[in-house]
């Protein structure tokens, strides 16, 4: 028994193609690409400063994000696209101070010509982990430590609730 092939193409998928096509024209041909709004995205990426406690891949993404937009507009203009270095060199100066070893490291590489994004990403992310991911998961296990530990009775020397007589401060203070 043979079996035939259709030679007709799948009409939703040469409209999704299409769509997709038609969707990236219009939204290049109606992006902002003046020189105001160059200078706006310009602005904005130079005025981003990593703040403490935010999670440095988030915000080197953003960086990322306003480097692409930036790279769309400038379209071959002189000294308007930010390059890989530049991005490196920001994120590095606008970095808070409890990244300074990390920061010192990543300078030494960048001046060998080794530094990568992906480099630099790796460390800070690391410290990030260590130093507030882990934290988050100390404050979890200690709460759940004293809500344990708490004594759910009246004191039999002073009358509040949450002690005993034998941890009761105005007993010590008695004494």
């Amino acid at each position: 028994m043979e079996t035939y092939k259709s030679t007709q193409r799948d009409p939703c998928d040469s409209m999704t193609k299409e769509s997709e096509a038609v969707f990236s024209s219009l939204a290049k041909k109606y992006a902002s690409k003046n020189t105001v709004s160059l200078l706006k995205l310009k602005r904005e990426f130079t005025n981003s400063v990593m703040k403490s406690k935010q999670d440095p891949d988030e915000w080197i993404t953003e960086l990322e994000e306003l480097q692409t937009r930036i790279k769309d507009i400038a379209d071959g203009k002189a000294g308007a696209a930010i390059s890989d270095a530049d991005m490196m060199i920001h994120v590095l100066n606008y970095l808070p101070r409890e990244y300074d070893i990390e920061r010192h490291d990543c300078e030494k590489e960048l001046e060998a010509g080794t530094l990568t994004m992906t480099k630099l990403r790796e460390a800070l992310g690391s410290r990030y982990a260590i130093e507030y991911e882990i934290e988050i998961e100390d404050e979890e296990s200690q709460e759940r430590a004293l809500f344990a530990k708490q004594f759910k009775g009246k004191c039999n020397y002073c009358g509040k609730w949450g002690h005993k007589a034998a941890d009761c401060n105005e007993k010590k203070r008695a004494e």
